[in-house]
C-alpha cells in the first residue's frame, strides 16, 4: 500500500466512523443529542462563550470550535457557559444542521466545565 493509499484510508475512515456511529444509533431508535441537559446557576459567573471557544481552539487547533458554533450559540441568546442551559444539542442540529457528533463533543465539554465549577463554589 502507497503512502498515498494509507493517506486516504485513514481520510476515508476519519469520514466513515462517526457516520457510521450515526447511522446505527439511527436504525436502532437512539440519539447521539439525547439526555446532555447542562445545569446552571445565576448566581454563579461562568466563562464567557467567546473565551472557552478560544481556549478549546488553542487546545484543538485543528477543531474550528469558534468557527463553528460561536455564532450558532450566540443567535441562539447564549453569552457565557451559564445560559447553555437555554439551548439543546437537538435543537443546535435542527436550526443550524451541524453535525451531531462535533455538537455532543462540545456539550460534553461545556458539562465538564460546568459540573467542575459547581463543585469548585461548593
Amino acid at each position: 500500500m502507497t503512502a498515498h493509499h494509507r493517506e486516504a484510508l485513514t481520510k476515508d475512515l476519519t469520514l466513515v466512523l462517526p457516520l457510521a456511529i450515526i447511522a446505527h444509533m439511527q436504525a436502532h431508535d437512539t440519539s447521539i443529542l439525547d439526555n446532555e441537559k447542562i445545569m446552571t446557576f445565576r448566581h454563579i459567573l461562568y466563562p464567557s462563550l467567546e473565551s472557552f471557544l478560544e481556549e478549546l481552539d488553542h487546545i484543538e487547533l485543528h477543531q474550528n470550535w469558534s468557527k463553528q458554533f460561536l455564532v450558532p450559540l450566540r443567535r441562539m441568546g447564549v453569552q457565557s457557559l451559564g445560559d447553555m442551559d437555554m439551548v439543546t444539542p437537538e435543537s443546535v442540529r435542527i436550526f443550524f444542521k451541524l453535525l451531531p457528533v462535533s455538537i455532543m463533543d462540545l456539550f460534553m465539554r461545556v458539562h465538564d466545565i460546568v459540573e467542575t465549577i459547581h463543585r469548585t463554589k461548593n
